[in-house]
């Protein structure tokens, strides 16, 4: 009786633990009610970050496109070219002259780069 009473025991304070363990994981991941986010572009089925373009280290080319939708931020992406989490509708984005697996996204702020993620 008595190690069944300490097996008890010990499951209990392992649940207790666990349940703790993933408020403290959840309270990480929304702070405030504000979600965090790194704003994409999806671009021939591939993902592109956006970077400040800090240096005229790329130089715009021709116009590649448009944001075509913006949809809202959440855990899933959405697949569809051209559409983004950040930008807005209309947005231009632009081929390089110097790497062919670069964009430019013509912003009101500062063009900003596209990074494809590998």
């Amino acid at each position: 009786m008595n190690k069944s009473m300490l097996f008890i025991f010990t499951i209990v304070v392992l649940v207790i633990l666990g349940g703790c363990t993933l408020a403290a994981k959840q309270n990480d991941i929304v702070k405030n009610g504000d979600n965090s986010y790194v704003p994409y572009v999806i671009i021939d089925s591939d993902i592109y970050y956006s970077y400040q373009l800090d240096d005229d280290k790329y130089t715009k080319d021709q116009v590649f496109g448009e944001i075509l939708k913006k949809v809202m931020s959440s855990d899933r992406i959405i697949k569809e070219d051209l559409t983004s989490n950040y930008y807005n509708k209309g947005t231009l984005i632009y081929t390089v002259n110097e790497d062919n697996k670069i964009f430019i996204i013509e912003q009101e702020t500062g063009d900003e780069i596209l990074k494809k993620i590998e």
